[in-house]
């Protein structure tokens, strides 16, 4: 008795000493398709377009909305982003169609600008007095992305950075890139982190759009097993979205030996949270690194995937993961969120 007794307290002592992932679920009936989350101070950012939702962070009560389908004054067309203004706390920065729009955290109106660049969804993300952006370049049979950088007035200034697409036409696709562009790019500390996923590299831009730096994380590389290929080709051949596109193209569909070394990151508090293509079960790894690319650490968290291709929106404020998830059997829109380091 005394033997059980003492092996009882011993794994009682190894159990507690073991990671626990702290979850908590707050439930968001309001959402029907959301489609971005952000996370600042204490507003939670969330658009399903046309509106935009603006939740208190402490207690995920419904603060206000706005917004609604159309060209004009306060209204939104295509896909809708909400982002606080860095070094403008009070503002969020919304980018619709060919235009960004200025409101307060609080949801009211400020003013709004056109875009000069005539590209319909181009996303302009703050870079001090300038915006940052993506762009497009062909140059003969080869298409690459690239990030500018524009002026106030939104007209752009500079190239900073451009690489091949993943998806090229003519040429092949590479369906297991998260977008097939290859690449991504966020802002921090008016600095652009430019993402290659199949590298796994980093480029580091200051504001001027001048190469700082360049961070390069021996990520592991997942093989593409058969299973993966079927998995994929599956959801091609049923999603709404994408089956048309896949009817159309499948003889372009090129499947590497393996998943790109990233699938994205997030840049915030000083870190860069990059997600891996590396799961177990029910969890995705997260790679941890410093803002000067030192490694801090590996995470299993648990994460959900909308399809096999895209995650659902998530982010990462102050050492916390959020993640919206629709919950099929309550048939509504959950707020996941994860304790991470």
């Amino acid at each position: 008795m005394k033997t059980n007794r003492l092996l009882l307290s011993v794994f009682c002592v190894l159990l507690s000493a073991l990671p626990v992932s702290a979850k908590k679920v707050v439930p968001l009936p309001d959402l029907l398709k959301p489609e971005d989350i952000v996370v600042d101070q204490n507003r939670l950012f969330i658009t399903e377009f046309p509106q935009v939702y603006i939740y208190s962070s402490e207690d995920f009560k419904l603060i206000t909305k706005f917004g609604k389908k159309g060209e004009g004054p306060r209204e939104f067309s295509g896909y809708v982003t909400a982002r606080p203004h860095p070094d403008k706390p009070e503002t969020i920065v919304v980018n619709s169609g060919m235009k960004v729009s200025f409101y307060t955290r609080d949801g009211e109106f400020v003013n709004e600008m056109r875009s000069k660049a005539g590209m319909i969804g181009r996303i302009y993300k703050p870079l001090g007095e300038n915006y940052a952006a993506y762009g497009f370049f062909r140059e003969k049979e080869t298409g690459y992305r690239t990030v500018d950088i524009y002026n106030p007035n939104l007209e752009k200034v500079k190239e900073v950075t451009r690489w091949i697409r993943a998806m090229q036409v003519p040429g092949s696709l590479n369906p297991l890139d998260t977008d097939m562009e290859g690449g991504e790019f966020r802002v921090f500390d008016n600095k652009i982190f430019v993402l290659l996923r199949n590298e796994g590299s980093i480029g580091v831009f200051d504001h001027n759009g001048k190469k700082r730096s360049s961070i390069d994380h021996n990520f592991e590389r997942i093989p593409v097993t058969a299973d993966d290929i079927k998995r994929f080709n599956r959801y091609y051949e049923t999603d709404n979205i994408s089956r048309e596109f896949y009817k159309n193209n499948k003889d372009l569909f090129k499947y590497p030996s393996h998943f790109p070394a990233a699938r994205t990151m997030f840049v915030t508090d000083n870190k860069i949270y990059v997600l891996t293509n590396k799961r177990q079960g029910e969890k995705s790894e997260f790679v941890i690194l410093d803002t000067g690319g030192k490694f801090v650490e590996k995470q299993m968290v648990p994460f959900e995937n909308a399809n096999p291709r895209v995650p659902y929106p998530w982010t990462v404020k102050s050492g916390k993961l959020y993640q919206l998830v629709d919950n099929d059997e309550e048939e509504e829109w959950e707020l996941h969120i994860h304790e991470l380091n």
